[in-house]
């Protein structure tokens, strides 16, 4: 993950770290790879570390065929969940932002090397591994 999109995003992330931890032990002992193989996943485990993030709100059904619209810094920013962050490709997600829109992805994975640069990727698996090495 870019460690500028952590800078941007992140309002604390120890407290990140430790909700991971948190959610991490209420998920039975299934590695997370498997659990975060579903979409809902993604969406229930960024939920919980929501407050953790630079985000004023989170909106969902607001636009259709995207997840939900997030306002940071008095901007309105589309924001997609996905597994992987190429889904967001795959989906055709990238047609529907029109020219100008930046939007965010939250993933499981970030995969999409070639990203534009006007898409922000949050990649939890990043925090889950980071949470892992500086476990207490």
């Amino acid at each position: 993950m870019k460690g500028k999109v952590i800078e941007k995003y992140v309002r604390a992330l120890d407290g990140l770290l430790e909700g991971i931890r948190e959610l991490e032990g209420k998920l039975s002992d299934v590695e997370a790879d498997r659990i975060y193989h579903v979409e809902k996943a993604v969406v229930f485990a960024f939920g919980a570390i929501f407050r953790f993030f630079n985000f004023s709100s989170i909106m969902f059904g607001v636009k259709n065929g995207i997840d939900a619209v997030v306002e940071w810094n008095k901007e309105i920013l589309d924001l997609e969940f996905e597994i992987y962050s190429s889904d967001f490709k795959s989906h055709g997600h990238i047609n529907e932002l029109k020219e100008g829109e930046s939007a965010i992805i939250v993933c499981w994975k970030d995969d999409w090397e070639d990203c534009p640069s006007f898409i922000d990727v949050i990649e939890l698996k990043h925090f889950w591994k980071l949470a892992e090495k500086t476990a207490l």
